[in-house]
């Protein structure tokens, strides 16, 4: 068997620490990723989003547990509509959908046009590449 270097040792590790998402747990972190993802649900399955204030008071009122468990039920119901949702309705989720990862897991957010923007101008592919990862990696963290 081969000993690991220092160098190789160092890569494995960038590449497993860049590879998992930092989990930012604060409880308004999770409420306000819950808020971005009632919205990127509601809006792939054609229905309008709701003011970001509500969800977030839904979310302060109950146990962290019982958001995660919300935030599951939105990826199950909504998972299906990314792949055949318009091109407007498809855009306007994803924009949710990566501010919903990046509140979760960098305690940050972007500006939603520009995050519509990104999109409408992804091809497919690459537009159901990223929208697998994000779910995946929401799914995986919540559980």
């Amino acid at each position: 068997m081969r000993k690991l270097n220092f160098v190789s040792a160092l890569m494995l590790t960038c590449f497993v620490i860049s590879s998992t998402p930092a989990q930012a747990q604060t409880r308004v972190e999770i409420a306000e990723s819950y808020a971005y993802l009632v919205n990127a649900s509601r809006v792939i399955r054609g229905r309008s989003p709701v003011p970001h204030k509500q969800s977030i008071a839904w979310a302060n009122k109950r146990k962290t547990r019982a958001v995660k468990d919300a935030m599951l039920h939105e990826i199950r119901v909504s998972q299906n509509y990314f792949s055949s949702a318009s091109s407007n309705n498809a855009c306007q989720a994803y924009a949710y959908l990566k501010n919903t990862r990046f509140r979760l897991f960098e305690g940050r957010s972007e500006n939603h046009s520009s995050l519509v923007n990104t999109c409408l101008n992804m091809d497919e592919p690459k537009y159901k590449q990223e929208v697998d990862k994000d779910l995946s990696d929401l799914f995986g963290s919540l559980r």
